[in-house]
């Protein structure tokens, strides 16, 4: 989680500067000179620094509800891995009824191909005729082994879910989703409490920067208006 929200901020970070560099590269951008470029850099900065400062108090969120719900991901995944154990079977079966169906289907085409390759144009609608039903044939037997795979698997998937709901209840009842309610509740609020200073040093860096672009910004139209009066 720490990861990828790393990268996506990485990603519109380096995304949103491209946007500016374009913008103050045009003719406009050039005319109004709001030095944008360099409010983003400083902005990118204190952004950064916010990161850094709360890295790690995010990760120890993360880590310590991974630490708390332990138990319960084992005993899911021990349920899914007996049934897949269960399903597995009939998986192998099918994937090896519909290898041999295509290779009996390949057998057939293959000398209708060659009698196409040496006889003449108008042998095209007699070869269309003898593939038309073997196409179907292989349709029909495709269609033969899902439901016949689906109708094996159907116990299995409905206990799987009777498995994973009787965890869930049994969770429900117990203490410990009170527990991890609780836990959650206290992570959060340990967050939010140490991300406070860094927040506040984001609003003190953000305030030099929104006072810079709007002291460029009117600037530019004081300078924008002189040139269009003097005209």
């Amino acid at each position: 989680m720490k990861d990828f929200a790393t990268v996506y901020l990485d990603a519109v970070k380096d995304s949103g500067r491209d946007y500016v560099t374009q913008f103050e590269t045009s003719a406009l951008g050039k005319q109004l000179n709001l030095k944008l470029l360099d409010n983003w850099d400083s902005l990118s900065s204190t952004v950064s620094k916010l990161r850094e400062q709360i890295g790690p108090v995010t990760q120890e969120f993360w880590d310590k509800l991974e630490k708390d719900t332990v138990s319960l991901r084992q005993e899911m995944n021990k349920d899914l891995e007996e049934v897949k154990l269960k399903v597995q079977p009939y998986l192998d079966e099918f994937q090896k009824r519909w290898q041999e169906d295509v290779e009996r289907y390949r057998q057939q085409v293959e000398p209708l191909g060659t009698e196409l390759r040496e006889g003449a144009r108008q042998k095209l609608q007699e070869l269309h005729e003898k593939l038309s039903p073997l196409g179907q044939e292989l349709r029909d037997r495709a269609r033969a082994h899902v439901d016949a795979l689906r109708t094996h698997l159907a116990p299995y998937s409905d206990e799987l879910r009777q498995r994973l709901a009787a965890r869930l209840e049994a969770l429900k009842e117990s203490s410990s989703l009170a527990d991890y309610q609780a836990k959650a509740t206290e992570h959060l609020s340990a967050l939010g409490e140490k991300a406070k200073p860094a927040l506040e040093d984001l609003r003190q860096g953000l305030l030099p920067v929104l006072e810079n672009l709007k002291m460029s910004f009117w600037s530019a139209v004081d300078e924008a208006t002189k040139k269009l009066t003097t005209q």
